[in-house]
């Protein structure tokens, strides 16, 4: 990865010293990773995670995949839970499923070890995995207001974990609207 800086030099994410030059320009420590992979967690990993006796490695702000899949059923569940505003915006996800209504729960938690196929062009959505939420949920965002009892309530409830980060199968156009299905393997 090619990163220019504002100056108009350009480093690459594997040349020594980036973490620094980074954590200089942003004036916060700042850690270039490489994703983990898109091999999905295996059934005893999930329930390690679910069960709270697994997490990913602390950090504070990050996104860890190429998608967030959140369903509409996870935020009212939450909403029960703590009245609050579990506006979907918060959680920045790539896709967004209207789930109608569900019983008390986190909806993704059933679709883990399957994948998900949207709409006609047969787009497919794999390595679905827990998402663990970060900080940036409970910062103010245009009209929300900050709200410490968002990422608190996930993490009582759940870990901390809401939706799920996933990766491309197979690429192509989705539409609001489209169709979803859950294909388990």
């Amino acid at each position: 990865m090619r990163i220019e800086l504002p100056d108009g030099a350009a480093i690459h994410a594997g040349d020594p010293g980036v973490d620094e030059i980074l954590s200089a320009l942003f004036r916060h420590p700042v850690r270039l990773e490489r994703p983990r992979g898109h091999l999905p967690p295996t059934t005893a990993e999930i329930e390690e995670i679910k069960a709270g006796r697994a997490f990913l490695p602390p950090r504070d702000l990050y996104d860890e995949d190429v998608l967030h899949v959140l369903a509409s059923g996870t935020l009212e569940h939450l909403r029960r839970l703590h009245p609050a505003d579990f506006d979907p915006r918060r959680f920045r996800p790539n896709i967004y499923l209207d789930t109608g209504a569900e019983p008390e729960g986190f909806v993704e938690d059933g679709w883990l070890g399957g994948e998900l196929e949207v709409g006609e062009s047969g787009v497919r959505i794999v390595a679905l995995r827990p998402a663990l939420r970060c900080a940036m949920t409970i910062h103010p965002q245009e009209e929300l207001a900050a709200d410490p009892a968002i990422l608190r309530t996930a993490a009582q409830y759940h870990g901390a974990y809401v939706g799920l980060f996933a990766a491309v199968g197979t690429p192509g156009r989705i539409r609001v609207g489209d169709p979803v299905w859950l294909i388990m393997g």
